[in-house]
């Protein structure tokens, strides 16, 4: 009897099969690892670094409120400009109906003055009552600083032209191996 020659095919479909359901299984396991790896303890909840500097406002009604920072290097961090030398501003949040707040964060502390300043940028009547909160090492409970909550009121009427009303004022001050906010 005469043998047949075959070719050997190393991909076929079965073995496609085997690579693929492979493949697959090493992405599950990825993606369970990262979903069921504890955060660092040392870091904020929502945030995947400790930050040094946040600031935070939050208001009260559907309009537009604008978070302005001028940070040590002069320049001013707003709605068209959100990255500066010395931080950024995370987002500008437009007449949102459930999450009203915008911040501004440091992933490196710069020492000198910052200006807080909210703007309105609304066009409805009545007022809007900002909350502002900063924290200078939010995510270490040895070295963590707050500004002691500020509210104020904003309406059409009583909003200045950009920059905006400034609610805090602000210094970074390099002390040992770590900084000394002082507000002014």
């Amino acid at each position: 009897m005469r043998r047949r020659e075959r070719d050997i095919q190393v991909f076929s479909v079965s073995f496609l099969d085997v690579l693929s359901c492979a493949l697959g299984g090493v992405l599950l396991l990825f993606l369970y690892l990262m979903i069921t790896r504890p955060a660092p303890a040392n870091t904020e909840q929502g945030f995947l670094v400790p930050l040094p500097l946040a600031i935070r406002i939050d208001w009260d009604k559907a309009v537009d409120i604008d978070l302005q920072v001028r940070d040590p290097s002069g320049e001013l961090a707003y709605w068209k400009h959100l990255k500066t030398p010395c931080g950024y501003l995370m987002r500008d949040e437009r007449e949102a109906v459930h999450r009203n707040w915008e911040v501004y964060y440091c992933v490196d502390v710069h020492p000198g003055v910052y200006e807080v300043y909210v703007h309105y940028y609304g066009d409805t009547v009545g007022p809007v009552h900002v909350r502002l909160t900063g924290e200078l090492f939010p995510a270490d409970p040895q070295h963590k600083q707050t500004l002691l909550p500020k509210s104020c009121v904003l309406s059409v009427q009583n909003d200045p032209p950009a920059p905006g009303l400034q609610v805090a004022c602000f210094e970074l001050q390099p002390e040992g191996d770590s900084f000394r906010l002082i507000e002014r």
